[in-house]
This record gives C-alpha cells, sequence and structure tokens, in this order.
C-alpha cells in the first residue's frame, strides 16, 4: 500500500493511473496466475483419484481433455491463462494414471476398467 501511495503522491495522476495499472497488470501474470492453475491442477489430480475411488475408468478423464483440446476454438496462451492448457491437463492426467490404477487396484473388486481403450474413441466427436 505504501508504494501505491507514493506513486500517486511523486508523480502526475495520468503516470501514476497508468503506473498502477501496469504493476496491477504484471503481478497478476507473476502471481495470481501461476497460482490458479495450480491449484487446477490440484483439482484434476484429486478428481482423478476420486474417480478411481469411485471404481470407475480413470482413462476417461485423459480422454475429455484431449476431446477438449479438439473442440477448442483457439489456443490460449497458457502462462496468460487462469486454467492450464488442454494439453498440460491430459498429459498430468496420463501421468497419474498409475496411481490411479492402484488406487483402482485397492477400492474396487476388479482392477481392470476392462479391454476398452477409451483414447482409440477420441476422433469420434
Amino acid at each position: 500500500l505504501l508504494p501505491i501511495v507514493a506513486l500517486w503522491t511523486l508523480l502526475p495522476d495520468s503516470i501514476a493511473i497508468s503506473s498502477h495499472y501496469f504493476t496491477e497488470y504484471i503481478s497478476t501474470i507473476l502471481f495470481k496466475l501461476p497460482f490458479s492453475r495450480s491449484l487446477e491442477t490440484e483439482a484434476d489430480t484429486v478428481g482423478l483419484e476420486m474417480v478411481a475411488r469411485a471404481c470407475y475408468d480413470p482413462r476417461q478423464a485423459s480422454v475429455f481433455w484431449r476431446k477438449m483440446e479438439r473442440l477448442a476454438e483457439d489456443e490460449q496462451i497458457e502462462w496468460l491463462s487462469t486454467h492450464p492448457s488442454h494439453k498440460t491437463r491430459y498429459e498430468t492426467l496420463d501421468g497419474l494414471m498409475p496411481k490411479a490404477f492402484s488406487i483402482l487396484t485397492r477400492y474396487c473388486s476388479r482392477s481392470d476398467p476392462g479391454p476398452h481403450a477409451p483414447r482409440l474413441g477420441i476422433a469420434v466427436v
């Protein structure tokens, strides 16, 4: 708060206003957006674990984000977004599949969700 007060006191109004908005924009990019993306990644991780504990096929989470990537009209710059890109999400989920299958094995009567490989159905949207 003190730097903002000093900025407004020492500089003319137009420079102070533009400087204030510029620093707010930079702080958003550097501090708020990465934190938000990490929360989204954590939510994806917890969601995948919940899917496995509920005895559903955890591979479908990765399929969902691959379909979302195909349906996206334009690709956003990830570091300017509050959410990870679809590609980052499905790559993260693919990396968590061994853990999801160990949870599935532990909590469900059948450890194999079946021979169906859901990633083969991605082309059909």
